[in-house]
């Protein structure tokens, strides 16, 4: 799925995590150099952004650094429902 900045930052206000500065300017970087491994790649690290019944449970440094580079990306997602997101 296409992850853009603005998408990443709405889809932040969906989880509680505690989110570390440094791994999402670490992300960031990666993301602007267009070293972040497309999804499903052979060696990539990128588990999906998931969330589960409306929260965000994995993923949040990974939005953060998209929101953070302003860099649209191609990211695995799952758990998104019309139901618990307002797509």
């Amino acid at each position: 799925m296409t992850v853009s900045p603005a998408t990443a930052r709405d889809w932040l206000a969906y989880g509680t995590h505690k989110i570390d500065t440094r791994t999402v300017e670490s992300y960031a970087r990666t993301m602007r150099a267009a070293q972040w491994p497309a999804p499903g790649a052979l060696g990539s690290i990128a588990a999906p952004i998931t969330f589960h019944r409306g929260r965000l449970i994995d993923g949040h440094h990974r939005l953060a650094a998209v929101a953070y580079s302003g860099i649209t990306l191609r990211l695995m997602v799952q758990g998104l429902t019309n139901g618990h997101y307002p797509l």
